[in-house]
């Protein structure tokens, strides 16, 4: 059986030939599903440093010999811009006002206005508080008066009297000597005001006011003690009562109605009015020429010229 046995031999023979290379073949590389294990990963390369940056500008070589560099050019929109500090102070420049030159011109000379300004209300004139104060003072010694000789008529002691009739007379002179100094500082102040404003003040009513309120206390007091005293016989005392009251009562309502006239002008006007302006010098409204002959004797002729305002 040689020819069979020789075939055997050969089949075997090409098999191990063919199988041999697949080995070297698997150990070159993964096959399509196999991955490579993954390793740590390794650290980025750090880049070298700038030598521009750190080179020392002075060792810049400069141009080669003969060739002119330009000069460098920057534009203006893209300078850098820095950021504003509101810490740091600055200065401002403050910008003039546009001149107008469609102003309208003003017949008013420089240095002078065409009014006076209007100075406002009127301060108080002081009239209330003096009217006040003279009532009192006037009030005061007729009661000083009267008590003092109606106590001698009746022999009051003198140790009872005059306590009795000097204590309130002292206390109301000084509240009428208060009064007065408060008047007269207000009085002094308003003529003051009306010099500076250059008004004049016209009457606020206070003074009449004072004045009718004494009336109706008048009236309520003498038209009584005036009947009372008739009563008695007291003849002479009764009729004097009597008639100050009867012209304390006649008198009251026409203070008060012209007071009341006072006050309403007050609240209208502010109390004030404008000074007139005196009348101007002749021939001083308008230049005007005037001449007159003058005729002068000489010795040996005359002397004939003409004077006037030009």
């Amino acid at each position: 059986m040689p020819p069979r046995s020789s075939f055997v031999l050969a089949a075997l023979v090409g098999a191990s030939l063919t199988l041999t290379p697949l080995p070297s073949f698997a150990g070159a590389g993964p096959g399509p599903t196999e991955r490579p294990a993954e390793g740590p990963s390794k650290p980025a390369p750090t880049p070298p440093p700038n030598e521009d940056l750190q080179r020392d500008p002075s060792d810049d070589p400069g141009p080669p010999p003969g060739v002119d560099l330009p000069p460098p050019t920057l534009d203006p929109k893209h300078l850098p811009v820095p950021e504003p500090d509101d810490d740091e102070p600055g200065i401002e420049f403050a910008v003039p006002p546009p001149e107008l030159d469609d102003a309208e011109p003003t017949d008013v000379e420089p240095g002078y206005i065409a009014e006076f300004p209007d100075p406002g209300s009127a301060p108080n004139d002081g009239n209330s508080i003096l009217a006040l104060s003279g009532t009192t003072i006037a009030l005061t010694g007729l009661g000083f008066s009267a008590g003092m000789i109606v106590g001698l008529q009746r022999g009051v002691a003198l140790e009872w009297l005059l306590p009795a009739t000097i204590v309130p007379t002292v206390g109301l002179l000084a509240f009428s000597g208060g009064g007065l100094y408060l008047g007269i500082k207000r009085a002094r102040a308003y003529r003051r005001w009306e010099i500076g404003h250059r008004v004049i003040g016209t009457p606020q009513g206070g003074g009449l006011r004072i004045g009718g309120s004494f009336g109706v206390l008048g009236a309520l007091g003498f038209i009584p003690s005036g009947a009372f005293a008739l009563r008695n016989q007291q003849i002479e005392l009764g009729a004097t009562m009597l008639a100050i009251g009867c012209l304390s009562a006649v008198a009251t309502p026409i203070m008060f109605t012209v007071a009341a006239s006072y006050q309403r002008d007050y609240q209208r006007t502010g109390g004030w009015r404008r000074r007139p302006v005196p009348p101007l010098p002749p021939g001083a409204e308008g230049a005007r020429l005037q001449l007159v002959p003058v005729v002068a004797p000489l010795p040996g002729g005359v002397s004939v010229g003409a004077a006037g305002r030009f």
